[in-house]
């Protein structure tokens, strides 16, 4: 489990949308999602579920403000973990996978995480957070018709996201990194008390991620991003 979390490859026939173009697509995700005003009002994110791992259920919690930080905390058998970054620096303790102490990520794995600070998500204003996207064409993925637009992050990073055209939800994303790609598949959308829309059901590398309770816009301590040892 080792970063980027949130930090994810498919190849078929594409059919090229000849009515559509890559802002297109984003604007229909945008307003899909809640629309561009009500997602600029998202400032903290917490959400709160299980991984389920080769069937072991482990309890897992990821924080977000808004530029500021992300913190990934996972419950192994009462031992807790974590994960942290913030626009300055990142660390992990993760003992129960032998580490003695507090390890620090280097500046290229602090650099790739930034992206998880934007908990407004990144196709929203992308182009002047410095992100470029462009419109690959149109598939199937499982049967169901999808945009593929492949963002490339300011950091360098590169995903291919996967748009149901039906319904503009991100469905699949794939991210590349260096020589390897990862893969997360989203599902089970459902709007938080709050109004927000966000996937509950989330399918990782390491596992099936289902989360039970997301909050939105709620205080965080000042020590949320501070680790701990």
């Amino acid at each position: 489990m080792k970063k980027t979390f949130l930090s994810l490859a498919f190849c078929g026939a594409m059919v090229v949308g000849k009515a559509q173009t890559a802002d297109e697509v984003v604007n229909k995700h945008i307003e899909a999602m809640g629309g561009k005003d009500k997602l600029l009002t998202l400032k903290t994110l917490v959400r709160e579920g299980v991984l389920n791992s080769i069937g072991v259920e482990i309890p897992i919690t990821l924080t977000s403000e808004q530029d500021k930080g992300f913190k990934m905390e996972v419950n192994v058998m009462g031992t807790i973990g974590y994960e942290i970054i913030t626009p300055t620096g990142g660390w992990i303790y993760m003992p129960f996978q032998g580490s003695t102490g507090l390890e620090y990520m280097t500046e290229e794995q602090v650099k790739q995480g930034q992206d998880d600070l934007d908990v407004q998500g990144e196709l929203l204003d992308y182009a002047a957070k410095g992100h470029k996207v462009e419109l690959l064409g149109k598939e199937k993925l499982d049967g169901v018709e999808v945009y593929k637009l492949k963002l490339t992050s300011r950091s360098g990073m590169v995903k291919d996201l996967y748009i149901d055209a039906s319904t503009s939800y991100v469905v699949k994303v794939v991210v590349t990194e260096k020589d390897k790609t990862s893969e997360v598949r989203y599902s089970n959308y459902k709007k938080t008390p709050e109004g927000f829309l966000f996937a509950y059901t989330l399918v990782r590398p390491e596992g099936e991620v289902r989360f039970s309770k997301i909050s939105t816009n709620t205080k965080l301590p000042d020590s949320t991003f501070k680790p701990e040892n």
